[in-house]
């Protein structure tokens, strides 16, 4: 489809001829000429001054400006190849507060690793697996609950676990804590699956034999955590059927009943598997989990070549809606419910051609760019070169969808995010640090294309989630502000976008008037335990929000004050009903100070936990009973004017 390109209006006198100077007659003489000279002066000097107002309004309301060169990240390039690959993050790698850029396109993983002025080193020896992977993707996430982010690589035939040990040292720990197989493994995405408070990892595979156009499809993984990092695939178990060539996954509770699904984007869905959607049904047996296929009946199985996926609230009902990218047209689908609902054309996302062949974008984001209270999306262009129909150029247009009440605006005047090259994956964070959301992409030529935010309205308010009822990154959370009478909501998913990933951080933006900043916002939170928190904020401030530690174990005893769905204490006399794996409901006692109680087993030590509220399912929890503890005195017997010190000790049994 054509570029649309928006007019630039005149306002009320555009089209008008302009008025001449003053009449001049034969008596007014020198002093009339000077007149019209200094009249003539004044017109000139006023213009120019109307073009420097002109000229600044548009460089403060300017878009995205291409910072590559001037920071670094477009260092260290080569001849491009058209292939799978090129996921891109933008995270904070070693833990120092600045974000970090990690690049994965078939040759040795790059770090583009942040300096305090804000320019980029490249390291191409960072991630370094004992056995070269031809990663085309990778997956950031705390695999072992130490705080830090590890790294999955993942590759055209075997993956890589590297254990992140601090100061961008890495330990390839892929033997012990993976499992040994062989197959092209495209993206993956983290969620706490089973509610044990660690992070699992969905896996999806792409081509197992190549058969144009019905290729045979690897199977996916669901990865189970054992806590230390450890997986063990329980895909078959889980009751999730090997279909489909997954090129994009993303994980997000899209019926928000507490337990994280998965959505898929499958590339060749015209002839093989369309998109899926594998719902989360809750905890089963010991350790397990079961998921159900809701692709079809939910409107969720697009059939495209899928290549990207994102998560947001395009229609500001307060649900995640899902963006995927394709070649040719992408899918648009509004969240009704539990069900999608197509709105692509409606909602005018119909980016079929570029100027040259079919359009081919692949990672994307959808996030409030431009400050103005509605979610924007943004997709990386790419040339695609395996299909005879899909041909086009080798710089393919990165697309901009500016949202609004009715629809989207594509490629609205004075966004920039021109391409620098063939783009694959695209990652999205506040790389200097300015409160807005900057993008990077990632390039075939094994260098990132930094697209710097120089959107002029104020700054987001911004969060960050740290659970303490489940997995400390908080994947399935949802967080919901009101300011000025509006409400804007934002999902904590995990993955997405194509083959990496995101840094964590939220935003929420208002309409006025709310566009300014220090306005007050009123936050909302609903944990993935089921916990609905409310804090304040402002515009334009940055915020770390922490669940309170509202369950807790101790000997003979489970204690537990939940709130109900507006963030409130749940009153006395409500139900609230415990499942432990082999042990019959128990059903929780009100306490007169608030909050609930049930009787536990003495010495039961760890377990996972179904709660129900009121009717209600709150999903998974992991509950350890702390060991009693005893005092001893070093040494044994003090001897008088020598030191001496108290020891606390877990007593055995």
């Amino acid at each position: 489809m054509p570029r649309q390109v928006r007019s630039m209006g005149g306002g009320s006198g555009a089209g008008r001829p302009m008025t001449s100077g003053p009449e001049v007659s034969p008596s007014s003489g020198a002093a009339a000429i000077r007149g019209v000279q200094m009249n003539e002066t004044l017109r000139i000097t006023l213009a120019l001054a109307l073009l420097s107002c002109l000229a600044t309004r548009e460089a403060r309301a300017q878009g995205f400006v291409d910072v590559s060169a001037a920071l670094g990240t477009d260092a260290g390039g080569r001849p491009g190849v058209d292939a799978v690959g090129g996921g891109v993050s933008v995270i904070d790698l070693d833990g120092d507060g600045r974000l970090d850029i990690v690049l994965t396109m078939l040759e040795a993983p790059t770090v583009y690793h942040q300096r305090p002025d804000g320019t980029f080193t490249r390291r191409d020896d960072v991630l370094a697996p004992a056995s070269p992977v031809e990663a085309g993707g990778h997956l950031p996430f705390d695999m072992d609950g130490d705080g830090d982010l590890d790294v999955l690589l993942l590759g055209l035939q075997a993956d890589a676990l590297l254990r992140n040990e601090g100061e961008l040292v890495f330990t390839d720990v892929s033997a012990t804590h993976l499992p040994d197989v062989e197959r092209w493994s495209a993206a993956a995405a983290p969620a706490d699956f089973d509610g044990d408070g660690d992070l699992d990892v969905y896996v999806a595979a792409y081509i197992e034999t190549l058969e144009y156009p019905r290729h045979v499809c690897a199977p996916d993984m669901l990865l189970l955590n054992d806590g230390a990092g450890r997986f063990t695939d329980v895909a078959a178990e889980a009751g999730i059927a090997s279909e489909g060539c997954g090129l994009a996954v993303v994980t997000h509770d899209y019926d928000l009943d507490g337990d994280v699904d998965v959505l898929v984007v499958n590339d060749f869905g015209m002839f093989v598997t369309p998109n899926r959607l594998l719902r989360n049904d809750g905890p089963s047996g010991a350790r397990g989990v079961t998921f159900s296929e809701r692709s079809v009946e939910s409107g969720f199985a697009s059939r495209l070549y899928g290549m990207g996926v994102a998560v947001g609230d395009l229609d500001a009902d307060g649900r995640g809606d899902v963006v995927a990218s394709s070649i040719g047209r992408p899918a648009m689908l509004l969240a009704r419910g539990e069900d999608f609902v197509d709105r692509t054309h409606a909602r005018g996302a119909d980016v079929v051609f570029s100027s040259d062949g079919y359009q081919a974008t692949w990672g994307l984001a959808i996030e409030d760019f431009d400050r103005d209270g509605w979610a924007d999306v943004v997709m990386s262009g790419g040339r695609v070169v395996a299909s005879n129909f899909a041909l086009n150029g080798a710089y393919q247009p990165n697309v901009v969808m500016r949202g609004g009440a009715s629809g989207v605006e594509v490629d609205p005047p004075g966004w920039g995010l021109r391409p620098r090259g063939s783009g694959r994956g695209l990652a999205v964070g506040d790389v200097d640090g300015d409160g807005d959301p900057d993008v990077a992409i990632g390039q075939t030529d094994g260098t990132v294309a930094l697209h710097r935010n120089d959107f002029a309205s104020v700054a987001p308010a911004r969060i960050r989630l740290r659970a303490s009822e489940t997995a400390a990154d908080a994947v399935g959370a949802r967080v919901t502000g009101r300011c000025g009478g509006v409400a804007r909501s934002v999902a904590r998913v995990g993955g997405g976008s194509f083959a990496g990933a995101s840094d964590a951080e939220l935003r929420l933006s208002f309409p006025p008037p709310c566009d300014a900043p220090g306005r007050a916002v009123a936050l909302t939170v609903r944990w993935p335990s089921g916990y609905t928190q409310r804090v304040t904020t402002t515009t334009g401030a940055a915020l770390t929000v922490r669940e309170p530690d509202w369950l807790s174990l101790a000997p003979g005893r489970l204690t537990l004050r939940p709130t109900d769905a507006s963030g409130d204490p749940l009153s006395t006399g409500a139900s609230v009903v415990i499942r432990r794996d082999g042990a019959s409901p128990v059903s929780a006692t009100s306490l007169p100070g608030g909050g609930f109680e049930a009787s536990w087993p003495a010495g039961g030590g760890a377990a996972r936990i179904d709660l129900e509220i009121e009717g209600q399912r709150w999903g998974a929890h992991p509950v350890t009973e702390p060991a009693a503890y005893g005092l001893r005195t070093v040494p044994q017997r003090p001897v008088a004017g020598a030191d001496a010190r108290l020891v606390a000790s877990a007593r055995a049994g």
